[in-house]
């Protein structure tokens, strides 16, 4: 499938290839935070991020709060 194509049909669907990115990308860091221990720099590289920062940021922005608060209050 050519790259407008997939465009067009993501768009006919009412979203984009980085709202899906960011969809799958939000859905493996749940699983990943939630089942498997490892640390967060090993979840940012499996989901593709060239920085740390950059998957703090949007970890922050899907559960509204910083990853280590979450961390901790889902372990407790």
């Amino acid at each position: 499938m050519s790259r407008h194509t997939l465009q067009r049909r993501l768009s006919d669907e009412g979203t984009t290839f980085q709202k899906q990115l960011n969809h799958a990308r939000e859905l493996l860091a749940k699983h990943y935070l939630s089942a498997a221990a490892l640390d967060t720099g090993e979840i940012a590289y499996l989901l593709g991020y060239l920085e740390l920062s950059s998957f703090l940021r949007a970890s922050a922005s899907w559960r509204g709060r910083s990853l280590p608060e979450w961390r901790k209050g889902h372990a407790e």
